[in-house]
């Protein structure tokens, strides 16, 4: 699994419409948003190219 957070300046939402486009259906349907405290990201499952 990945783990990818927002860029400064970015947000959940920017993070999501940068990441998501470009993996294949199989991975995108894998990825979890994770949130804690004042941080929020994106976990791609380990077989997502990099």
């Amino acid at each position: 699994m990945h783990e990818i957070y927002p860029d400064p300046g970015e947000t959940l939402r920017d993070l999501v419409r940068r990441v998501l486009p470009g993996l294949p259906p199989e991975v995108r349907a894998g990825v979890q948003v994770v949130t804690g405290g004042e941080r929020a990201g994106l976990v791609v499952p380990g077989h997502a190219p990099p």
